[in-house]
């Protein structure tokens, strides 16, 4: 369970016109001693990530700052599009979400 929460093939665009973009894959079950477990931290009590709803933020450089300024930078950003992935036995979800302007 020490993966729990990680995200795969992470890729984050920041447009030059502002627009942000943000996809990744979740696996959705991890093996622990043989058996098939629920990633926790990415299901809800439905079973599914809600859509529009969640979150997301990114976070480069947490907690490092310089003389001159802070080099952490925060990205947020809204799930947007959500689909389920089969290669052979393992699941995994692609999430696509969008820059939260704020």
């Amino acid at each position: 369970m020490e993966q729990r929460g990680r995200i795969e093939n992470g890729k984050m665009t920041l447009n030059i016109d502002g627009t942000q973009k943000l996809t990744f894959s979740i696996p959705m079950y991890y093996e622990i001693e043989g058996k098939l477990v629920e990633n926790p931290s990415w299901i809800n009590s439905k079973g599914q990530l809600l859509k529009g709803l969640r979150k997301i933020k990114v976070i480069f450089n947490k907690g490092e700052y310089t003389a001159a300024e802070a080099s952490e930078h925060v990205f947020e950003f809204v799930i947007m599009n959500v689909e389920d992935e089969h290669d052979k036995d393992i699941l995994t979800c692609e999430v696509e979400a969008d820059g939260l302007a704020f």
